[in-house]
């Protein structure tokens, strides 16, 4: 077992759910083992882009001190994920 995937917990969130919200600190990663999130901004009135297992966000968490959610990440369905807290 790799010592970075010891760091991973496994997190679940009903559909609807805000996981990151833009402008608000957030010191965590994501990728996505099941489910499907939205990807929106405020300055779009819809959805930016649908991610799906396997895909990551909210990488800078990891990167910057005191970093803000650049876009809100909504679970469109049930979700579980991986999540690296810094």
């Amino acid at each position: 077992r790799h010592a970075a995937s010891a760091k991973f917990v496994e997190r679940t969130f009903p559909k609807g759910r805000d996981i990151v919200k833009q402008g608000e600190a957030d010191d965590s990663f994501y990728v996505i083992k099941e489910g499907h999130v939205s990807l929106e901004t405020s300055d779009q009135d819809e959805e930016i882009e649908d991610l799906g297992p396997g895909k990551y966000f909210n990488l800078r968490a990891l990167l910057e001190d005191d970093a803000t959610g650049i876009a809100t990440y909504h679970a469109k369905t049930n979700c579980s994920c991986f999540v690296l807290m810094r």
